[in-house]
C-alpha cells in the first residue's frame, strides 16, 4: 500500500476548466428577467398584471411555471450551467477538473450560517442508516491510534498493528488504462488475495478515527486501498456526513469531491453535504460543479440543493448567480423554502455591504459619501466595516467611481430587497428572523450613503416594527444593525435610545451589539459631543452581561476615548485588552495612532507603526496618515511631507 505522510497525500492539482464547465461568467443560460425588475420572472408577472386590468390580469395571474425542458429565453445551451453536456465527461475527469483554488476566502454568516444548519439537518444516524459516532472508544487498538494520530504518525505506522492489506499486483502488460484511473486490472484483481469486510473491521475504525483528527486524504487514502484489496459496498460501510463535515470545517472542497466520486452513492443527501462544504468556503465555483455531479449522476436536486447553492454565490460575493439560480429553481418547478429567501435577502445584505466598502470615502475629490472632507484618524462607519470572514471578499468585476453611482445601487438593491419580500407574500410564505434580520442588516448598511440614509432608517425601523408586532423575536443582531443604522445616518441619540431598548427587553446581547452602541458615544453629532462616560457605562454592561469583548469593540473604546482627549483611558483599555489576550488589530493600531495624531505625538504615531510591525501586523494606510496629521499639527511641514 503506497501511503503518506502525517497530513496525507495531497489532492491532485485541479485544473480550472470549471469555468469553462459550471461558470461562464456573467453571460450565462439562465433567464434574466427585464431591466427594473431586480428580482425574477414572478414578480414581472405581478408587476404586470397590477399594470393592466380585465382578463389580461387574470390570464398574467394565472400563468404556469416555465418547464425546465430545454435552454432558458434568450440563453444558448453551450453555457448552462446545470445541464451536463450530451456528452458528459467521466466521472473522474469531473473530479480532477471541478475544484480549482476559491478566489475567495470564507465569508461566515453573520448572524447564522445557513450551510451549518442545512447540513446539520439530516438525522442523527447518516444516509445508509449507520452511526456517526466516530471510532470505538473502548478498544485498546483505537486509544492506540487516537494516540498515533495525535502525534503524527504517518498511515504505515498506523497500519502496522493491523493485518496487512492484500495489494494486488498487475503484470508488465497490465491494464495501463485501469492503472491511470487510479485502479487495479480485472486480471490482478481476481489472482490477488481478498480480504472480506469482517477482516476489514479494524481498518474502518482507523478511518473512522483518521475522519475525526482531520487526516482526510490519508483516510480516503485507506479506503482506496481496501477497495483494490476487495471490500465491496463500502460507501455503505462508512458515514457520508463525518467526512463530509471535516471537509466542511476545514474547508477542504477538492478531498470532499473526491470522497463523493468514490462512495458513489446516487443519493441527493450526499450532494446537499458536498454542496453545505462548498457554501462554507464561499465557493461558488465548486458549488456549480457539484451539481454538475449530480446531473452526471442522474440526482435530481431538490429545494436544499438549490438553497444551499444560492447561499454560496451569496457568500462568494456573486449576487447575480444566486438570483440566476433561484430562477433556474422556479424553472425546474423546485418550490422555494422560507430558508430559500433568506439565503437571496443575505446575499442582497452583502451586496449593500460591498458598495458601502467601495464607495465610503474615496473619490477622487477627497471627500467621503457625506461631502465632508476625509479624517484618517475617525474610526470609519461600523456598516463600513466588514467582518473578519468578509473583509477580503469582493465582486469580480469592478465598479466604475463615483458617489452618485454608488447610491444609485445602494437603492437598486434595497429596492430588489423589499421587491423580494413582495414576491414571498403572493407566494404564501411567511417571513422568519433571519429574512427580516438580513433586511434590517441591509437598510442599516445602506445608512451610510447620505442620498439613502433616511429613506433606509425609515425601512429599517418599519421591518422592526414588523418583527415587534409578529411572533417572531428581535435578537442582537437586529438591534446591533438597527445601533449600526442610526449611527451611518449622523443620528446617534436615537442610537442610543434603540440600544436602551435593547437592555429593557432582556435581549441576550452580543460584542457586536455594544460595539454599535459605543460606536455612537463617540459620534460628534451628540448634543454635548463626544459622550466617553456613556461609552463606559457600555462597558460596564457588557462586563456585566459576561460578554467577551471583541478587538472591533476595544478600537471603538480607544477612539472615543481620544476624541474625548483622554489618552490615558484609551492606554488604559489597550493595556485590559493585552491582559484579556485579545490580539490588536489594524483597527485597533490605527485607532491609537489617530489618538496621537490629535495631539500632535509623532513619535508617538511612529511607536505605534513600530509596534504594528513587530506584531506581524500589516501596517495600514490610516496610520500613516495620521503620521502625517501630527506633523500638521506640530507644524514640521519637513517631517509632513
Amino acid at each position: 500500500v503506497k501511503v503518506g505522510g502525517p497530513g496525507g497525500a495531497g489532492a491532485a492539482p485541479c485544473a480550472p476548466a470549471i469555468a469553462a464547465r459550471t461558470s461562464a461568467g456573467a453571460s450565462s443560460s439562465l433567464a434574466r428577467t427585464p431591466a427594473g425588475t431586480g428580482v425574477s420572472g414572478r414578480s414581472w408577472n405581478r408587476r404586470l398584471a397590477s399594470e393592466t386590468s380585465g382578463p389580461l390580469r387574470q390570464a398574467s395571474r394565472a400563468l404556469p411555471r416555465v418547464a425546465a425542458a430545454g435552454a432558458a429565453p434568450g440563453g444558448s445551451n453551450d453555457h448552462d450551467e446545470f445541464a451536463p453536456k450530451t456528452r458528459p465527461k467521466p466521472r473522474a475527469e469531473v473530479v480532477a477538473a471541478a475544484v480549482s483554488v476559491p478566489s475567495v476566502q470564507s465569508v461566515e454568516d453573520e448572524f447564522r450560517d445557513r450551510a451549518d444548519s442545512l447540513a446539520g439537518g439530516e438525522d442523527s444516524k447518516n444516509e445508509n442508516g449507520k452511526g456517526g459516532g466516530g471510532a470505538r472508544r473502548g478498544d485498546p487498538q483505537t486509544a492506540a491510534h487516537q494516540e498515533g494520530v495525535r502525534q503524527g504518525w504517518p498511515l504505515a505506522k498506523l497500519l502496522e498493528s493491523l493485518p496487512p492489506i492484500p495489494v494486488a499486483v498487475a503484470d508488465a502488460a497490465g491494464d495501463s488504462q485501469s492503472a491511470r484511473r487510479g485502479g487495479t486490472s480485472d486480471a490482478a484483481r481476481s489472482s490477488a488475495p481478498r480480504m472480506t469486510a469482517s477482516e476489514a473491521s479494524a481498518h474502518l475504525r482507523l478511518y473512522e478515527t483518521l475522519v475525526e483528527h482531520g487526516r482526510l486524504h490519508n483516510a480516503l487514502e485507506l479506503l482506496r486501498a481496501l477497495r483494490g484489496a476487495g471490500v465491496t459496498r463500502l460507501g455503505t460501510r462508512v458515514s457520508h456526513k463525518n467526512f463530509l463535515r471535516q471537509c466542511a470545517r476545514r474547508e477542504a472542497i477538492a478531498v470532499a469531491f473526491e470522497f463523493v466520486a468514490f462512495v458513489d452513492i446516487n443519493d441527493v443527501r450526499v450532494y446537499n453535504m458536498l454542496l453545505s462544504a462548498c457554501a462554507r468556503a464561499g465557493d461558488a465555483r465548486a458549488g456549480f460543479a457539484a451539481f454538475v455531479m449530480m446531473y452526471d449522476a442522474g440526482v435530481k436536486p431538490d429545494c436544499r440543493a438549490y438553497t444551499t447553492l444560492i447561499s454560496a454565490c451569496a457568500k462568494a460575493g456573486d449576487v447575480e448567480k444566486a438570483f440566476e439560480t433561484f430562477r433556474r429553481m422556479e424553472m425546474d418547478q423546485v418550490e422555494p423554502s422560507v430558508v430559500t429567501y433568506g439565503a437571496l435577502m443575505d446575499a442582497l445584505s452583502r451586496r449593500v455591504l460591498e458598495l458601502t466598502n467601495r464607495g465610503s470615502g474615496r473619490t477622487s475629490r477627497g471627500h467621503d459619501m457625506r461631502g465632508e472632507p476625509r479624517d484618517s484618524s475617525r474610526v470609519p462607519p461600523l456598516a463600513s466595516l466588514p467582518t473578519d470572514a468578509e473583509s477580503d471578499v469582493s465582486s469580480p468585476d469592478a465598479l466604475p467611481n463615483g458617489d452618485g453611482y454608488f447610491a444609485e445601487e445602494i437603492a437598486r438593491t434595497l429596492r430588489r430587497c423589499f421587491a423580494l419580500r413582495e414576491e414571498m407574500d403572493d407566494a404564501g410564505i411567511a417571513p422568519d428572523e433571519y429574512v427580516l434580520n438580513s433586511m434590517v442588516s441591509a437598510c442599516g448598511r445602506a445608512a451610510v450613503c447620505a442620498p439613502v440614509a433616511k429613506d433606509a432608517l425609515r425601512r429599517a425601523f418599519a421591518v422592526y416594527d414588523e418583527m415587534e408586532r409578529s411572533r417572531l423575536s428581535c435578537d442582537a443582531y437586529t438591534y446591533a444593525s438597527l445601533i449600526t443604522g442610526c449611527v451611518n445616518a449622523n443620528d446617534p441619540s436615537r442610537a442610543l435610545q434603540v440600544y436602551q431598548k435593547s437592555g429593557e427587553k432582556k435581549v441576550k446581547r452580543t460584542a457586536a451589539v455594544f460595539a454599535a452602541a459605543a460606536h455612537a458615544c463617540g459620534s460628534e453629532a451628540l448634543p454635548n459631543g463626544p459622550d466617553l462616560q456613556r461609552a463606559l457605562d457600555v462597558w460596564r454592561d457588557m462586563r456585566n452581561e459576561n460578554v467577551a469583548p471583541d478587538a472591533m469593540l476595544y478600537a471603538t473604546l480607544v477612539d472615543v476615548a481620544g476624541k474625548a482627549g483622554e489618552r490615558r483611558v484609551a492606554e488604559r483599555v489597550t493595556a485590559e485588552m493585552e491582559r484579556d489576550g485579545t490580539p490588536p488589530t489594524a483597527a485597533v493600531f490605527a485607532a491609537l495612532a489617530g489618538v496621537a495624531a490629535r495631539e500632535g505625538d509623532s513619535e508617538g504615531v511612529e511607536r505605534v507603526l513600530s509596534d504594528m510591525t513587530q506584531r506581524g501586523v500589516h501596517p495600514v494606510r490610516e496610520v500613516f496618515s495620521a503620521l502625517v496629521a501630527a506633523a500638521g499639527r506640530r507644524g514640521d511641514a519637513e517631517a509632513a511631507g
